[in-house]
């Protein structure tokens, strides 16, 4: 009788099992919860606290994608080199890359103090609110493509999203658009496609994943200085001096974004609060 009662609930198990896909970033995994609802597992691959530049897999995330039915990429750098390899391990997986059909600025762009553009395509395309709306119907079509009994609840789940990304977008521009300071100092450049959006300016202290050199660095104090900013964003994967540096030379604050925060609504709505207060 007990192994009749063990035997049913595997059963059971593998009846509710949910359906894994697989993810870059936290992020990503706020996008598929928003479509998906609770009806799939979701493996985030960096961590909040890891840095997606350096990032390597762990063994037993390996592990788990040889069960996986979809990976979501989203154009980070190290899914140039990973992807191959997952796919490798876990060759019934299906590669979906979010970042399809979404132009992307260089990284330094939007970068008035950087002079030129560098030619490293910037991968934080799920920083702005628009751009997440064209991620969101990849992720919707794609899940409606694999599970195509779910599609209606996927489609209706997009429409409800779309719907807080566009208030988003609207309650930001309306914020911003009052500001006559259009230009915000970060260490790392990962706010391209916010200022982007919302016509801002960012300035960065990093300069293609290198702090400034002696030179460089009395320029930027002068064109802080010059632009009069007081707050200087860093973030909490990144430890820098330079930005401590700057920070005491202009008499600016420093403030936390991470950039991997996974409710992006949020984060990009203090963002922008912290930037208008710290005007």
């Amino acid at each position: 009788m007990k192994k009749f009662l063990l035997f049913s609930l595997f059963c059971v198990s593998l009846v509710f099992a949910r359906p894994l896909v697989v993810v870059s970033i936290p992020t990503q995994e706020y996008f598929v919860e928003k479509i998906a609802g609770d009806s799939l597992e979701i493996l985030v691959m960096v961590s909040p606290s890891a840095n997606h530049e350096t990032y390597e897999p762990k063994p037993s995330q390996m592990s788990k994608l040889s069960n996986s039915t979809i990976y979501f990429a989203i154009g980070l750098p190290f899914e140039d080199v990973w992807l191959k390899r997952f796919v490798a391990s876990s060759p019934n997986m299906k590669i979906v890359r979010t970042d399809t059909n979404i132009t992307k600025l260089d990284m330094m762009e939007s970068d008035e103090h950087s002079g030129h553009k560098h030619g490293v395509k910037d991968p934080h395309i799920w920083l702005d609110p628009l751009l997440i709306k064209q991620q969101a119907l990849t992720i919707a079509l794609s899940l409606s493509e694999t599970f195509p009994q779910n599609r209606e609840f996927y489609m209706e789940n997009l429409e409800k999203f779309n719907s807080e990304l566009n208030k988003l977008h609207d309650e930001l521009f309306e914020k911003l658009s009052k500001s006559e300071n259009r230009d915000f100092l970060v260490f790392h450049p990962s706010l391209g496609y916010f200022a982007n959006r919302f016509n801002l300016n960012q300035i960065a202290i990093e300069i293609e994943g290198k702090e400034p050199k002696a030179a460089e660095l009395v320029e930027l104090l002068k064109l802080a200085k010059e632009k009069n900013i007081k707050i200087l964003f860093s973030e909490p994967q990144i430890s820098s001096k330079s930005a401590n540096l700057i920070a005491k030379e202009i008499s600016a604050k420093i403030y936390i974004f991470d950039p991997l925060k996974k409710d992006v609504i949020k984060n990009l709505t203090d963002f922008t609060n912290t930037l208008l207060e710290g005007k």
